[in-house]
């Protein structure tokens, strides 16, 4: 075979595997907010008791996250999955805007059993927001 239909093989085997659990995606809902306060502690946030639905997917495969606005990823420099998740690990994702000094961490307990998976979203304002996906 010559070298780019090897390759182009290669990208197909790569990009119509799925991500463990079947599932290429997650579709999370936060139900928690906290924020660092300025004694050092975390804190719950006034957004608790407005209940105000956020929501957001992330894929699975390159680790973008569409919707919940201040989620959204599509604008980074860099995003990068750092582990897919398994039975023994989470499924995690880091974000950077090198420009504006920013990132964001997303940690999906994948090993958790059942469909419901615990995460914690983390931003550099210092918030933490808490939730389940499926």
């Amino acid at each position: 075979m010559k070298p780019s239909v090897l390759m182009l093989f290669a990208a197909l085997m790569v990009t119509s595997t799925t991500a463990h659990g079947g599932r290429e995606s997650y579709h999370c809902s936060v139900s928690e907010l906290y924020e660092l306060q300025s004694d050092g502690k975390m804190g719950k946030s006034p957004w608790n008791s407005r209940r105000e639905p956020i929501k957001f997917s992330v894929d699975r495969l390159d680790g973008r996250i569409i919707g919940g606005n201040l989620f959204a990823n599509s604008t980074a420099q860099s995003v990068r999955v750092l582990n897919r998740g398994d039975s023994e690990w989470g499924f995690k994702v880091v974000t950077v805007w090198s420009e504006l000094r920013e990132f964001q961490t997303l940690i999906v307990n994948e090993f958790v059993s059942g469909p419901k998976k615990p995460f914690k979203f983390s931003d550099s304002w210092g918030r933490v927001y808490a939730g389940t996906c499926e």
